[in-house]
């Protein structure tokens, strides 16, 4: 955009992300929330998949609801576990149950323990249409969860595809049943997702490294020649 639309120069432009407190998430690989799954009625054998966010057009639930009898059909013991509300719940509710998957469904509601969720989920799924940077993939990537999302604006700037995570098109139930059971077929692939989001966090998204990034753009601004 501002290459194209305001016509400065690559070299004029720098890109600082955002940055998130790793101290707030834990590192332990494979760490499971039980109390927290047991406060949301999951028994500890279930698998979660969940997400959170809006439940809105632009979060692409419905095509993870579409993907689901495929992986249920597998693995009939998966829970599927939506945080946040919006103004597409009643028609998500409805797609649940035309399709009877009920019994494979929790719509939470707007949460405010999105952190102590993330540790429940086996693995984090976001099927947005479009994104900016998406914080809660950040979030699930510094919590050590093996993510799933669609490969829009900013997510392939945090995801590196089949290291840190698994990148899918939009608008694809095909792709996210294939992606998922991928994950939960191979469950060392999982954990070794799981470990190396945590590590691309570390590496590019923290706080300290968000700091950085712009002390350096501000001394180098501060040695640069005025014309």
């Amino acid at each position: 955009f501002l290459m194209e639309e305001r016509s400065i120069t690559p070299d004029k432009i720098d890109i600082i992300h955002y940055g998130i407190d790793l101290n707030l998430f834990k590192s332990t690989n494979g760490f499971i929330n039980l109390g927290k799954k047991e406060e949301l009625g999951v028994s500890k054998e279930k698998i979660i998949i969940g997400t959170v966010a809006r439940l809105e057009e632009q979060k692409g639930h419905k095509y993870l609801i579409q993907a689901a009898p495929e992986i249920i059909k597998k693995f009939p013991e998966v829970m599927f576990v939506f945080a946040g509300d919006g103004t597409h719940r009643t028609e998500l509710e409805s797609q649940v149950k035309e399709l009877g998957l009920n019994e494979n469904f929790q719509f939470l509601g707007f949460r405010q323990d999105v952190k102590e969720l993330l540790y429940t989920f086996d693995i984090f799924v976001l099927p947005s249409l479009f994104e900016g940077l998406p914080n809660v993939v950040l979030e699930a990537m510094a919590s050590s969860r093996p993510v799933v999302a669609s490969a829009v604006d900013g997510t392939p700037e945090v995801i590196v595809h089949e290291k840190s995570g698994l990148l899918v098109p939009p608008k694809s139930p095909e792709a996210l049943s294939k992606a998922i059971l991928n994950l939960l077929e191979r469950e060392d692939q999982g954990e070794t997702v799981g470990r190396m989001a945590r590590a691309r966090i570390e590496e590019a998204f923290s706080f300290e490294m968000q700091f950085e990034k712009f002390e350096n753009t501000y001394d180098s601004l501060l040695i640069e020649p005025r014309n």
